[in-house]
């Protein structure tokens, strides 16, 4: 075992299978040598294991870091994908130092791996077609190294399903958008704010905020005064409705109304209805009061 540390850089161990006296023997016992070596000390380097050390599973039941999978657990119901790697670490490398035995640590991950994909399946998602119809459990009992085992719950089973997760919640939220814009378009003319859409939407007015104003470029009262004014602007240009009711129709009271009108097209209402009739253009400076 030295010489095969010196010469090829790699940790050693041995099982060895029960002696037999017939050469028909040799694969039930060469088996249970492959067996024997899922009994190795992931804390120890170079071993050699026979029969005679093999303990039952029942000895270690009470060292699963329960815990700690429930660390892993929170992390990934919310979407936190670093925390969950972290969490992942954690729960694996107390399952060397308690566990210790190769065969407990791959134990309890494909413990934790069923646990994961519970969570998965509660969100809806369709594992199958996310994973492509792999089989996640075959492919950990393949693994033999923690830190290898490590990357592979990270890379083939947390990372797909936040990509999944992210995705999905990226087409929920330009849904919801679309569905905040089309109400403002037809209700213009009511009371309207961001904590009420996002309310109906489910979502905090923070993150309707954020969302907003990346998809319409603008944010939610400058975007809602838009459709308002544009809205007054038809009124003024084609129908001969009093200010007060333009105003009142389009979700402002008067005063207010000839304020941000100005602010915004630099002119007055009644200026703006003259210059459209006269074939003028919308801007301009005057002062009359209204």
């Amino acid at each position: 075992t030295s010489r095969l540390n010196t010469f090829l850089h790699v940790r050693v161990a041995i099982g060895l299978g029960r002696p037999v006296s017939q050469i028909k023997d040799v694969p039930a016992t060469l088996e249970e040598a492959r067996h024997a070596l899922r009994f190795r000390d992931l804390q120890e380097d170079n071993q050699i294991i026979d029969l005679s050390r093999w303990v039952t599973q029942g000895e270690k039941a009470s060292e699963f870091p329960f815990q700690l999978e429930k660390e892993v657990l929170r992390a990934f119901r919310s979407g936190l994908e670093e925390e969950t790697a972290l969490a992942v670490k954690q729960f694996l490398q107390e399952l060397r130092v308690s566990a210790g035995k190769e065969l407990w640590v791959q134990q309890g991950m494909l413990h934790l791996l069923g646990s994961v994909q519970h969570s998965m399946m509660q969100t809806g998602v369709n594992l199958s077609e996310l994973y492509e119809g792999a089989n996640l459990y075959g492919q950990l009992c393949q693994i033999k190294e923690p830190e290898e085992i490590e990357r592979w719950f990270l890379n083939q089973v947390i990372t797909p399903f936040m990509q999944e997760m992210t995705r999905k919640q990226d087409v929920f939220l330009q849904q919801a958008v679309d569905r905040v814009v089309t109400r403002i378009h037809e209700n213009y003319m009511e009371e309207l704010s961001l904590d009420s859409l996002a309310e109906a939407e489910g979502l905090s007015s923070y993150t309707l905020s954020r969302m907003f104003k990346q998809a319409a470029g603008l944010n939610f009262i400058d975007y809602l005064t838009e459709v308002r004014l544009e809205k007054a602007k038809e009124l003024l240009r084609g129908t001969d409705m009093k200010l007060n009711d333009i105003a009142e129709h389009v979700g402002y009271q008067h005063s207010y109304f000839s304020r941000i009108f100005k602010k915004h097209t630099r002119v007055t209402p009644s200026r703006y209805r003259e210059n459209s009739r006269n074939g003028e253009d919308d801007a301009g400076n005057e002062t009359d009061g209204e």
